[in-house]
């Protein structure tokens, strides 16, 4: 009913307002389209930076670890030779001493064996390890 009451004039008023009210909802709705992407592609950067220091702090907690690892196994391997030259001595003359008395293997046997020294060689022979 409007357009029938409008002369040519009005009319093309009528249509370029029209023309301009839809330009400026398409221009509103590209530029929501914009910051949607602007906050997408901000979101996938932070969370590819996320992953990054994850990454890198995995990494540095294997580090540490290993770094731990060899640290314990050189210190073991340390007191297992210290110990060893220690024991060694006394195992050499126990020895000698036993099969120079004649006693019996199982005789000897008990002599040479501590159980408190073994028990130390093997526990670090086992963090060496």
């Amino acid at each position: 009913e409007i357009l029938k009451d409008m002369n040519e004039e009005e009319f093309l008023t009528w249509l370029d307002e029209k023309r301009n009210a839809q330009k400026e909802i398409e221009e509103e709705n590209a530029n929501l389209l914009d910051d949607a992407l602007l906050l997408s592609w901000v979101k996938w950067k932070k969370s590819l930076d996320l992953v990054d220091a994850q990454n890198n702090l995995t990494i540095k907690i294997k580090r540490e670890a290993l770094n731990l690892s060899i640290e314990v196994a050189a210190e073991a391997s340390l007191h297992f030779f210290i110990q060893v030259l220690l024991i060694l001595p006394d195992l050499f003359l126990t020895g000698f001493q036993s099969f120079a008395s004649k006693s019996s293997y199982l005789e000897t046997a008990k002599e040479l064996v501590n159980w408190k020294v073994l028990s130390i060689l093997s526990s670090f022979a086992t963090m060496a390890n």
